[in-house]
């Protein structure tokens, strides 16, 4: 990339790097790290025509989520669904396409419209259900 002056990097995150989510301290500190990585990254690289930007998902339809009670968490989300991995990929595929080649150092998330601060709200009803068992539950 850098001898021929263009390319694009794309990692991927999590929308939890944006959030509070008590108990899971080291999985939100290594995706904010990435994060932050990306940025100062993007920075150095950027005078060389090199992009890099970071995708974070919100709740995808993975194993991760595999027995959570998704009819009940689909109802608080906005688009009252959960995202598929394809989707992910295709603003991966976005970012690192010539259409994108004015955005670089952006953090793009990919949540179906649910905010930061409701899904990381210990007092959200999606928190533990996303969560259960985590410590303050009462």
């Amino acid at each position: 990339m850098v001898r021929r002056r263009k390319g694009a990097i794309v990692s991927v995150s999590s929308a939890s790097s944006l959030m509070v989510n008590r108990g899971q301290a080291n999985y939100s500190a290594a995706k904010a790290g990435l994060n932050a990585a990306s940025r100062v990254v993007a920075a150095e690289v950027a005078r060389m025509g090199i992009r890099v930007n970071v995708v974070a998902p919100g709740l995808i339809e993975t194993d991760m989520i595999e027995n959570a009670p998704k009819e009940h968490i689909k109802t608080m989300i906005p688009m009252n669904r959960i995202g598929r991995p394809d989707e992910v990929a295709k603003v991966v595929g976005f970012l690192c396409s010539d259409a994108a080649s004015y955005i670089t150092a952006r953090s793009s998330r990919s949540t179906a419209g649910c905010s930061d601060e409701a899904a990381s709200s210990p007092y959200h009803p999606l928190f533990f259900r996303l969560h259960p068992g985590r410590p303050g539950r009462s």
